[in-house]
């Protein structure tokens, strides 16, 4: 993002800093979640902390939080998310949506996703694994890019999958196929 001119600000509380050779605008040691305390804040307290949020510009949102995105994007205020033009999401543990305790947590955030945005690519992410769920198969896990429903302007479905563009995550392992219930 930066060759592009396009500021990053990282959170993290599991590493000391960014990666070597990395400099985002700002690292913060702490994990995105569902309240403000000495290990966790919200997306809001992080986002409106950072001088752009001011700009009132689009945002840009890269989530790979291990499982606490359900938590922390369902506590995230509307009007926080919708500052994000893109969010490139990882989804965890998609084999718990078959509890129905963890379906309506799952279906809550799926719902309030779709008010604003669109899924414009998804693809399973082979480290994950694949289970079956009464008789349907799903990926333990999954990379979804949505966008801003606002900046669409043509929706086009794709039968294709994986996307030429597509590569495994763990390239030492099999790709996996999006199953059609995903697509």
């Amino acid at each position: 993002m930066s060759k592009y001119g396009i500021n990053s600000h990282q959170a993290d509380f599991s590493v000391g800093g960014p990666p070597h050779g990395f400099s985002p605008l700002s690292f913060t040691k702490k994990y995105i979640g569902a309240y403000d305390d000495d290990v966790y804040m919200t997306m809001e307290s992080w986002v409106t902390r950072q001088w752009e949020y001011d700009l009132g510009r689009d945002l840009i949102l890269q989530m790979d939080i291990e499982g606490a995105e359900y938590s922390s994007l369902l506590a995230t205020p509307d009007r926080i998310l919708k500052r994000f033009r893109i969010i490139v999401l990882e989804m965890h543990g998609l084999q718990d949506w078959a509890q129905s305790s963890f379906y309506e947590i799952a279906s809550s955030l799926i719902n309030k996703l779709s008010q604003s945005f669109i899924v414009v690519h998804n693809h399973p992410n082979n480290h994950g694994g694949m289970f079956n769920i009464n008789g349907f198969e799903m990926p333990g896990t999954i990379e979804i890019t949505l966008l801003r429903k606002d900046r669409c302007k043509v929706i086009e479905k794709t039968e294709v999958f994986p996307h030429h563009l597509d590569a495994p995550c763990g390239p030492q392992l099999p790709e996996v196929v999006l199953p059609d219930g995903f697509r």
